[in-house]
């Protein structure tokens, strides 16, 4: 299942409230970001951060590979 909204409006937390409830897998594409940019670049940004450096466009690229990364993994919910 994939949870997706606004900036701000606690997708994440829906996300690790219902996986905790359900004993389920879940995997937030921000967090996800954020850690392969911080092993590519070796600093840690937030996503505002990385969009101002990278670019909206790269920022979506990004988006699209860490939904791929958790499908493939069988993540059961998913923050976006």
């Amino acid at each position: 299942m994939i949870i997706f909204g606004v900036k701000s409006a606690g997708k994440t937390t829906l996300v690790t409230t219902l996986a905790k409830q359900l004993r389920l897998t879940w995997c937030d594409t921000d967090q996800w970001i954020i850690k392969r940019h911080h092993r590519q670049f070796g600093q840690y940004l937030s996503c505002q951060d990385i969009i101002k450096c990278l670019g909206k466009t790269q920022f979506r690229y990004y988006e699209g590979q860490a939904l791929q990364a958790c499908s493939n993994e069988g993540t059961a919910l998913i923050a976006v």
